[in-house]
């Protein structure tokens, strides 16, 4: 999926991030939550 992609996700991820989307109904401007990939920094302290 082009969205997983574009976020550094595979769409398992981005599946299990959004249980509850039906992505064969999925509508522009409907939100997905998408998390930032790891970056293997920490934050600052």
């Amino acid at each position: 999926m082009d969205i997983a992609r574009k976020f550094g996700l595979r769409f398992a991820e981005l599946h299990e991030l959004n249980p509850g989307v039906k992505w064969e109904r999925l509508q522009i401007g409907q939100k997905l939550i998408i998390r930032a990939p790891e970056t293997g920094r920490t934050a600052p302290q």
